[in-house]
Protein backbone atom coordinates (compact mmCIF):
# COMPACT_ATOMS: atom_id res chain seq x y z
CA UNK A 1 0.00 0.00 0.00
CA UNK A 2 2.97 2.25 0.86
CA UNK A 3 4.37 1.46 -2.52
CA UNK A 4 1.48 2.76 -4.44
CA UNK A 5 0.71 5.56 -2.53
CA UNK A 6 4.29 7.06 -3.01
CA UNK A 7 4.51 5.84 -6.95
CA UNK A 8 1.20 7.80 -6.96
CA UNK A 9 2.92 10.99 -5.47
CA UNK A 10 5.85 10.70 -7.60
CA UNK A 11 4.10 10.22 -10.93
CA UNK A 12 1.90 13.69 -9.99
CA UNK A 13 4.78 15.77 -9.16
CA UNK A 14 6.58 14.08 -13.01
CA UNK A 15 3.57 15.55 -14.57
CA UNK A 16 3.69 18.72 -12.27
CA UNK A 17 7.30 19.54 -13.05
CA UNK A 18 6.93 18.27 -16.76
CA UNK A 19 4.05 20.46 -17.12
CA UNK A 20 5.96 23.67 -15.49
CA UNK A 21 8.94 22.86 -17.88
CA UNK A 22 6.55 22.70 -20.84
CA UNK A 23 5.20 25.97 -20.07
CA UNK A 24 8.40 28.21 -19.28
CA UNK A 25 10.24 26.62 -22.49
CA UNK A 26 7.44 27.42 -24.93
CA UNK A 27 9.04 24.39 -27.13
CA UNK A 28 11.44 21.73 -25.93
CA UNK A 29 14.91 22.39 -26.50
CA UNK A 30 14.65 25.89 -26.47
CA UNK A 31 16.78 28.04 -24.44
CA UNK A 32 16.20 31.63 -24.65
CA UNK A 33 12.76 32.78 -23.75
CA UNK A 34 10.94 35.85 -22.39
CA UNK A 35 9.82 35.74 -19.18
CA UNK A 36 8.57 38.61 -16.80
CA UNK A 37 8.39 38.32 -12.93
CA UNK A 38 4.68 38.31 -12.40
CA UNK A 39 4.44 35.80 -15.14
CA UNK A 40 6.13 33.41 -13.08
CA UNK A 41 4.70 34.02 -9.90
CA UNK A 42 1.23 33.58 -11.47
CA UNK A 43 2.80 30.15 -12.61
CA UNK A 44 4.42 29.26 -9.40
CA UNK A 45 1.21 29.69 -7.45
CA UNK A 46 -0.87 28.10 -9.54
CA UNK A 47 1.97 25.06 -9.37
CA UNK A 48 1.67 25.13 -5.68
CA UNK A 49 -2.21 25.73 -5.49
CA UNK A 50 -2.29 22.40 -7.54
CA UNK A 51 -0.35 20.33 -5.39
CA UNK A 52 -1.92 21.86 -2.11
CA UNK A 53 -5.31 20.79 -3.84
CA UNK A 54 -3.76 17.19 -4.85
CA UNK A 55 -2.18 16.76 -1.05
CA UNK A 56 -5.45 18.01 0.49
CA UNK A 57 -7.60 15.25 -1.48
CA UNK A 58 -5.00 12.98 -0.15
CA UNK A 59 -5.26 13.20 3.44
CA UNK A 60 -8.83 13.84 3.14
CA UNK A 61 -9.32 9.98 1.64
CA UNK A 62 -6.92 9.13 4.13
CA UNK A 63 -8.58 10.76 7.08
CA UNK A 64 -12.17 9.20 5.91
CA UNK A 65 -10.50 5.49 5.76
CA UNK A 66 -8.79 5.98 8.78
CA UNK A 67 -12.18 6.96 10.61
CA UNK A 68 -13.80 3.74 9.44
CA UNK A 69 -11.33 2.04 10.55
CA UNK A 70 -11.16 3.53 13.91
CA UNK A 71 -15.27 3.27 13.87
CA UNK A 72 -15.72 -0.36 13.38
CA UNK A 73 -12.60 -1.11 15.87
CA UNK A 74 -14.59 1.00 18.47
CA UNK A 75 -17.97 -0.46 17.58
CA UNK A 76 -16.61 -4.31 17.77
CA UNK A 77 -14.35 -3.22 21.04
CA UNK A 78 -17.98 -2.01 22.67
CA UNK A 79 -19.85 -4.59 21.75
CA UNK A 80 -17.57 -6.99 23.43
CA UNK A 81 -16.91 -5.19 26.62
CA UNK A 82 -20.61 -4.04 27.44
CA UNK A 83 -21.55 -8.07 26.64
CA UNK A 84 -18.80 -9.10 28.95
CA UNK A 85 -20.46 -6.63 31.42
CA UNK A 86 -23.85 -7.56 31.12
CA UNK A 87 -23.23 -11.62 32.75
CA UNK A 88 -24.39 -12.51 36.09
CA UNK A 89 -23.31 -10.88 39.14
CA UNK A 90 -21.52 -8.17 37.77
CA UNK A 91 -21.89 -4.42 38.57
CA UNK A 92 -23.40 -3.26 35.47
CA UNK A 93 -26.18 -5.73 35.26
CA UNK A 94 -27.00 -5.54 39.13
CA UNK A 95 -27.36 -1.92 38.38
CA UNK A 96 -29.82 -1.85 35.34
CA UNK A 97 -31.72 -4.73 37.21
CA UNK A 98 -32.23 -1.81 40.57
CA UNK A 99 -33.37 1.04 38.27
CA UNK A 100 -35.76 -1.19 36.17
CA UNK A 101 -36.94 -2.84 39.31
CA UNK A 102 -37.31 1.01 40.74
CA UNK A 103 -39.73 2.26 37.62
CA UNK A 104 -41.72 -0.75 37.59
CA UNK A 105 -42.39 -0.82 41.35
CA UNK A 106 -42.89 2.62 41.74
CA UNK A 107 -45.75 4.27 43.44
CA UNK A 108 -46.52 0.71 44.08
CA UNK A 109 -47.64 0.06 48.21
CA UNK A 110 -47.40 -3.50 49.90
CA UNK A 111 -51.00 -4.97 50.18
CA UNK A 112 -51.08 -5.21 54.17
CA UNK A 113 -51.75 -1.35 54.16
CA UNK A 114 -55.16 -1.94 53.09
CA UNK A 115 -56.01 -4.44 56.20
CA UNK A 116 -56.45 -1.62 58.63
CA UNK A 117 -60.16 -0.12 58.80
CA UNK A 118 -61.10 2.81 56.83
CA UNK A 119 -61.68 5.57 58.79
CA UNK A 120 -65.70 5.73 57.94
CA UNK A 121 -66.31 2.25 58.90
CA UNK A 122 -64.83 3.41 62.62
CA UNK A 123 -67.33 6.09 62.24
CA UNK A 124 -70.55 3.89 62.18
Amino acid sequence: MKSVVKLGGLVVFGVIAGAIGASLSGHFGKISYTLSYADFISILLTCLGVMLTIVTLFVGVLAVLGWASIESKLRDHSFSYIGSELEEGKPLRDMIRRTVREAVYEGVGPIDVYDEPYEDDQAA
